[in-house]
This record gives structure tokens, sequence and C-alpha cells, in this order.
């Protein structure tokens, strides 16, 4: 009897054990799929803005040419690669879209309280703002002073904006937490109680 009861208590205490292991590696194992989900957000956002960045002086460089066309030839040169999407867009001073490889956004206004609506603004001192779409979506927009040059055409406020889609982190996150999950079930397996059997004879 002494014996059974000898094994049932470390039976338990065995199992207690491998609980709060299990729980310890699962709280470490969420932050540290936390901190390298905002580490690979900041280093897109950072390459997003210098995207945005180059586009507006390439914009500002092009004024008078025909932004439809300045536009289509951005994207080819940005997606030539084929490893990222990215989309440029040109907006005016009242936000409205004025040059887009989408028709369908034409016109369509994308001020910064339309795109709250379904992104996450990241808080930036620079004057490229950020919106975050989970991990499905990032968007940069930049504003620019286009001067023409000449007196029959008006100075030009715009905004340039460049999307990207954030489809390999969300993929990289997938494969950390498998990987993760399958370290926790090894951990499980190997921490079960290995007098089991002996608890119950």
């Amino acid at each position: 009897m002494n014996r059974r009861l000898k094994f049932g208590l470390r039976w338990k205490l065995n199992l207690l054990i491998g609980a709060i292991l299990l729980v310890t590696m699962t709280v470490f194992v969420g932050l540290d799929l936390y901190h390298e989900r905002q580490s690979l957000i900041t280093a897109r956002a950072q390459h997003l803005e210098e995207i945005a960045q180059h586009f507006a002086w390439v914009v500002q460089s092009a004024s008078g040419q025909d932004q439809q066309s300045l536009v289509m030839n951005y994207e080819h040169a940005m997606n030539q690669n084929g490893s990222q999407e990215y989309r440029a867009v040109i907006l005016n001073g009242r936000s409205e879209v004025t040059a887009t490889t989408n028709p369908q956004l034409m016109g369509t206004v994308m001020n910064e309280r339309s795109l709250l609506q379904s992104y996450e603004k990241m808080v930036r001192e620079t004057p490229t703002q950020i919106f975050l779409q989970g991990t499905s979506r990032m968007v940069a927009t930049l504003p620019v002073f286009v001067r023409t040059g000449t007196p029959r055409e008006e100075d030009q406020f715009l905004t340039v904006l460049i999307s990207g889609s954030l489809s390999d982190i969300r993929g990289s996150l997938k494969a950390s937490l498998m990987t993760h999950t399958f370290h926790l079930l090894i951990t499980a397996l190997a921490s079960r109680p290995s007098n089991l059997r002996s608890h119950w004879i």
C-alpha cells in the first residue's frame, strides 16, 4: 500500500512539474514570437519608408510628366524581381487617387481616416506615415510638394502611397510557430511520468 501511495505521489509530482514546464515554455514562446513579429514589422516599415522617399523624389523630379505612366513604370521596376508585390499610388491635395494601376481606385479618397478603418497606424516621428493591417499588408504615405516651374500651372501638394504585402512575414511567423510547437510536444513527451505504468500495478 505504501509503495503504491509512493508511486502515486511521484506521478502527481512529475505531472505538476511537467505542467509548470509547459506553461513556462508557452509563455516564452509567445514572447519570442511577439518580438520576432515586431522586429520583422519594424524592418519592413523602414524598407517601405525608403521606397516611399525614393518614389517621392521621382515624382518631384518628373514634374510635368504623365503621372499614370510614372506609377506604372515605378511599379514595374519595384516588382521585377518577383520577391515582393508593391503598389504605388499618387493622391492629390484632397487625398483622391489620381494615378494608379488599379482602375477601381481612381478617384477614391484615401485619407488617414479611411485608412484607419482597417489599418493600425504605427507611431513615428517622420513625415512618412506607416499603416499596418495585421500581418497582411502595410502602407506608407508621404506628402510631396511639386513645383511645376511654369506660370500657367499651379504647384501641387501631393501624397505618394506605397503598399506592400506581408505574406512573407506571415509565413515566417507560421514556420516559427510550428517549430516552437514541435519543441513543446517533444518537451511534453519527455516530461511525462515515467512511472505511470507502475502506478497501476
